[in-house]
């Protein structure tokens, strides 16, 4: 072998692109799941037997969390040049709020909250799947901007 041909290399860079991307998709989904474990955690009437401002605030939470993790690691230059990439990290999220949900009708089922079989369990995980899939798609769209955000902040030089 000639000594200035060498096999291909494998790209570390490519390697770390594609790890950056992976935090980028799960660890916002790992905070959703994190903000919203007291609604798994405990039966609905505990949580619908909060404050109004209280469970509003959750709600901005639940809404808000992964925005910000989201960003935090947009600061540290994960790319996002690709439309491929932008949908791996917003489908993360709609993917997560729908488990979640199904997860805690589930989660009701078994405990006796809701009666098995019954027409209240359907309606549960029909409208809970329709509920869920509509946050995942708004938190998926602030995931997307936040990320974003996050990046362009650390591209001007102006930015701190």
């Amino acid at each position: 072998m000639h000594p200035d041909i060498r096999p291909p290399q494998r790209n570390e860079t490519s390697r770390s692109g594609l790890a950056d991307i992976s935090k980028l998709a799960l660890l916002p989904a790992a905070a959703t799941t994190v903000v919203y474990s007291p609604q798994l955690l405990t039966d609905s009437d505990q949580m619908s037997g909060l404050p109004p401002a209280l469970g509003l605030l959750w709600i901005a939470l639940l809404l808000l969390a992964s925005p910000a993790v989201a960003w935090g690691l947009g600061r540290r230059g994960v790319p996002l040049g690709a439309s491929g990439t932008v949908m791996l990290v917003g489908l993360t999220q709609v993917v997560t709020a729908i488990i979640l949900v199904r997860l805690d009708t589930w989660l009701e089922v078994r405990s006796g909250y809701l009666l098995a079989g019954s027409g209240e369990e359907a309606m549960s995980y029909g409208i809970g799947t329709l509920i869920g899939g509509i946050a995942g798609l708004v938190t998926a769209i602030l995931v997307v901007y936040g990320a974003k955000f996050g990046l362009s902040r650390k591209q001007h030089p102006g930015a701190r």
